[in-house]
């Protein structure tokens, strides 16, 4: 009975896809996978209610139609000037997808995360939850107050088309053929993010070498509530034989304000950062009870001396290349950090 329940137990997070977030307050559903698909050569969806019918056709997220194997099969045989796409697709498709959301989930904040896509609109079940129109950050749409308790229906309208503008679509290295293509999909992440009502949104830091400090600015998700909560930061190197520790640091919140800047100390013996000795701090901003947020940076000023650059007032020569963004076995740009690792070694060994 006991390996049945634990097997049990298993299956359910695993179809659930459901584990932890950066920290004990946040969750994550993972939305990879199968989804239901339908082109829209004609956009026709929004008359047809696509987001109330059943999508006739199948795809696996993340990735595209292209590597979906779906769109207008090529014929043309004669382009020598580029590498060519086995499918071809531009305008509207949709996405739909079947989630059940857990009662443990009222009175939290609901996010849906998709790390890369084109213009998109989102519904839940009958109702239209937003559109944005990125190509280059991630798209998040507050659902809180539409996935109540049960089932509900996700339905991403997705169009590589006329939502991009044309100069774009005709020219940009994230369009055009002959270099990242004009995909129709989601890649990287596709997620739903659970946390507290209060949380952080995000954190930016800003280094001050010359004073052993940096700048943050924290953002949170609301400004009531807040009388007689604190935030907590604290830094440590992670990447260096020797260790640095900054004495944490904290700050009271007040209501009316969501948006804080500290000038956070790191003291005695805060190590610099330079393409030779790179060393990097990780800074985890908290507010107890309710989410922590962790970031990395590096302590350097990035300046000018006439006609040079400089990394902490030492002159430095930055070299570049330039590939168009190119990814041929995919036609869209690497989403993983193995990837890119691999990446960035292969023009780390260039002469």
């Amino acid at each position: 009975m006991k390996i049945k329940i634990i097997l049990l137990i298993a299956f359910w997070s695993f179809s659930m896809g459901l584990w932890a977030g950066d920290n004990e307050f946040r969750q994550v559903v993972d939305l990879r996978g199968d989804w239901n698909f339908n082109f829209d050569p004609n956009d026709e969806g929004f008359s047809r209610e696509y987001w109330n019918i059943d999508l006739p056709d199948h795809v696996l997220l993340p990735g595209t139609t292209d590597t979906n194997r779906k769109g207008t099969i090529n014929t043309n045989k004669a382009e020598t000037t580029f590498l060519s796409r086995y499918y071809s697709y531009q305008g509207p498709a949709w996405y739909s997808k079947i989630i059940d959301i857990p009662s443990e989930w009222n009175g939290k904040h609901i996010e849906l995360f998709l790390e890369r896509t084109r213009p998109t609109m989102v519904w839940v079940d009958n109702y239209l939850a937003g559109k944005s129109e990125s190509l280059s950050t991630p798209h998040r749409y507050n659902l809180t107050s539409l996935l109540t308790p049960g089932k509900h229906k996700i339905t991403i309208r997705v169009d590589n088309g006329e939502s991009i503008p044309r100069q774009i679509r005709t020219s940009s290295h994230a369009c055009t053929e002959s270099t990242q293509t004009n995909w129709n999909g989601i890649i990287g992440r596709i997620e739903l993010q659970i946390m507290n009502p209060l949380f952080i949104a995000s954190v930016q830091t800003y280094p001050q070498a010359s004073e052993n400090s940096v700048r943050v600015q924290v953002t949170l998700s609301q400004n009531a509530d807040l009388n007689g909560k604190k935030i907590r930061l604290s830094a440590s190197a992670f990447n260096t034989s020797k260790r640095h520790v900054a004495a944490s640091a904290v700050y009271p919140l007040k209501d009316g304000c969501k948006v804080y800047e500290f000038t956070y100390p790191l003291g005695k013996g805060a190590m610099l950062w330079s393409d030779l000795h790179p060393a990097l701090y990780r800074l985890q901003v908290a507010i107890d009870g309710f989410d922590e947020k962790t970031v990395t940076f590096g302590l350097r000023d990035f300046g000018a001396d006439r006609s040079h650059f400089t990394i902490n007032s030492v002159q430095t020569f930055l070299r570049g290349k330039h590939d168009a963004c190119v990814f041929p076995l995919t036609g869209h740009t690497a989403m993983g950090l193995d990837e890119w690792m691999r990446y960035f070694k292969i023009c780390k060994n260039m002469d």
